[in-house]
């Protein structure tokens, strides 16, 4: 069936807000630094590492376009997504070291501010990629229709808008994108790795 629609529809990603949660790291040495990670740190897949970020879908600001047809006294309705936005929000986990130049020597001191930069711009390329998963999202949704029967015309399109929502309702489950949202961010560790390593002597 033809599309009935003509133009385009617009469905945008909106990043919200973007905060920031630390747990408190202490050590006089590096290895102790990166044990305390080891036992602090957010876990992934069973492992702590020193950051990490999560995403939420924090809502969906509806939007709606219709069309219908008529044949011989009974309408079909047709509902999709316009104007519409869905927003996520992201949490960044980091380290909070706060008396390291008090506690390490002076070589530490700057490998330690080197790895944690690191870290912290490593996450915020997950929020990047969130944000690039989200927009791929909204390229779906624009893409929904929803269909529905009626003898009249606005209870035709009120139809079709019912059986859109079912359908983004089907699609956008928590579990659905929870597992989406994890598989894009395994990507990225996949192709960059978990952000930098914390180099230390052993002792």
């Amino acid at each position: 069936m033809a599309d009935p629609f003509k133009g385009k529809n617009v469905v945008t990603a909106e990043k919200g807000s973007v905060s920031t949660s630390t747990y408190s790291i202490t050590g006089t040495t590096l290895e102790e630094v990166y044990n305390d990670i080891q036992k602090k740190g957010p876990t992934i897949d069973g492992k702590h590492f020193a950051g990490s970020t999560t995403c939420v879908l924090a809502g969906f600001t509806e939007g709606y376009e219709y069309a219908s047809e008529e044949d011989d006294g009974d309408f079909t309705g047709y509902a999709r997504f316009n104007k519409a936005k869905v927003k996520f929000n992201c949490l960044i986990t980091l380290p909070n070291f706060s008396d390291y130049k008090t506690k390490l020597s002076d070589e530490d001191q700057k490998t330690w501010a080197t790895f944690y930069s690191g870290v912290a711009a490593h996450e915020n390329e997950h929020v990047a990629d969130y944000e690039a998963e989200v927009a791929r999202w909204a390229v779906e949704l624009a893409a929904m229709r929803g269909e529905g029967k009626a003898k009249d015309e606005k209870k035709a399109q009120a139809a079709a808008k019912a059986a859109l929502g079912k359908e983004f309702t089907k699609v956008f489950t928590t579990a659905n994108n929870d597992k989406r949202l994890k598989a894009t961010a395994k990507k990225l560790d996949g192709s960059t790795g978990h952000g930098p390593a914390l180099k230390y002597t052993k002792s």
